[in-house]
């Protein structure tokens, strides 16, 4: 194949062509450019990519996937990202692994490889292999994923397209009633039940926990201190932690029976805690009607 023609990054939006082996990781790096804000299209015929023009583009950043293909459409491919360059800076990704990798992964999924049709799993690969030699000699970054875990993947995608910053991390909040069962969302719960309840208080108990009067009223119990003390040095040993992995979202939960007083009071103020450190922040009251807001 031959080399494709790039514009400049200045004057062109961008769009990241991602190619390769079967297995070598296309979707995971698909879904990092997504979260890192590209538009992205996964397994698109190449001989469907002219069509994305017919109506006029904006400036967004364009990430396409090209999956498994036939001899045809590899033929197809060269002018299919000839086209893109006509439009877009365009980068092509070539994510690849050894064989014996390919062959572990396929057979821990128990999917059928697309170039086996009665051969083995090994000639399947070495078929694929040796359709996208050709994209490979052109490709603008190759990236071997045999030694990478799934996160380790997700950090170099990162970390090569200089995207660190655009893949912001998000930290929602959320109190909720026990009654009503455990948000499935869930990353880490707390439960509240145990601290004393503003429901028996009768002047207490219409109101919710962004009242200051219930929240006084929720930090007036002794075992109050420790529990927010021991809560806000777990969230803050996690959170970063968990950011490293590669999560691009983490979601607190925090119960109590009704989910109006105590686990709304004390969702406040975690959400508090992590906007001072300056986290990316939602809040959601399930049990409070229309309450979702992002707080910082």
């Amino acid at each position: 194949m031959t080399q494709i023609p790039n514009q400049n990054l200045s004057q062109a939006p961008k769009c990241i062509a991602v190619v390769g082996m079967s297995g070598a990781g296309r979707s995971t790096a698909l879904n990092v450019l997504e979260d890192c804000g590209y538009h992205t299209v996964e397994n698109i015929p190449p001989e469907l990519v002219e069509r994305l023009f017919v109506e006029p583009m904006d400036d967004r950043r364009l990430a396409l996937g090209f999956g498994a293909m036939s001899k045809s459409d590899h033929e197809k491919l060269e002018v299919a990202l000839k086209h893109l360059s006509e439009h877009y800076a365009v980068e092509i990704l070539f994510v690849e692994a050894s064989d014996d990798v390919l062959m572990r992964r396929y057979s821990e999924t128990r999917r059928k490889h697309f170039h086996t049709d009665g051969n083995r799993l090994l000639d399947g690969v070495s078929i694929e292999r040796a359709l996208l030699a050709g994209t490979r000699s052109i490709a603008t970054s190759r990236l071997d994923t045999s030694t990478l875990s799934p996160h380790d993947l997700k950090r170099e995608i990162k970390h090569r397209f200089h995207l660190e910053q655009d893949a912001e991390f998000q930290i929602h909040i959320k109190s909720f009633s026990y009654k009503h069962g455990l948000p499935r969302d869930a990353d880490m719960v707390f439960d509240c039940r145990f601290l004393k309840n503003p429901h028996w208080d009768e002047a207490l108990r219409p109101l919710d926990g962004r009242n200051p009067n219930v929240a006084a009223y929720v930090n007036a119990d002794p075992l109050y201190k420790k529990f927010i003390d021991d809560m806000k040095s777990m969230v803050n040993h996690v959170l970063p932690a968990v950011q490293k992995e590669g999560r691009s979202y983490f979601t607190i939960c925090l119960g109590c029976s009704g989910g109006k007083h105590r686990s709304v009071a004390i969702a406040e103020v975690i959400a508090a805690e992590l906007l001072e450190k300056s986290w990316k922040v939602t809040i959601e009251h399930r049990e409070l009607p229309l309450l979702t807001k992002a707080v910082g």
